[in-house]
């Protein structure tokens, strides 16, 4: 899955156009949750309180960047839980 595909395609869904910094500033409070819900469902992520706090949606390249991070991070966790259970397992 390609991040930034996925984020923009959520976006434009919404009725933002990630090309245009305006649109991303000028983005709405409905707008702006569905989207952040979306992103979370879709990418089976939990994004931090302080993204609902401000429009972080201004610097776009920052946003993925930060959905990257989350997804990878919840990812390497989830592998290492799972290798850990496998050992548990094994162990038996």
């Amino acid at each position: 899955m390609v991040i930034r595909d996925e984020v923009i395609r959520i976006f434009e869904e919404n009725g933002v156009d990630v090309t245009d910094a305006q649109s991303l500033i000028d983005v709405d409070s409905i707008q702006y949750i569905s989207i952040i819900v979306e992103i979370e469902q879709f990418m089976g992520i939990i994004l931090p309180d302080f993204i609902l706090a401000q429009n972080e949606f201004e610097d776009f390249d920052a946003f993925v960047g930060i959905i990257r991070d989350i997804y990878e991070h919840q990812n390497d966790k989830e592998d290492s839980n799972n290798q850990e259970v496998t050992l548990l397992y094994e162990n038996r």
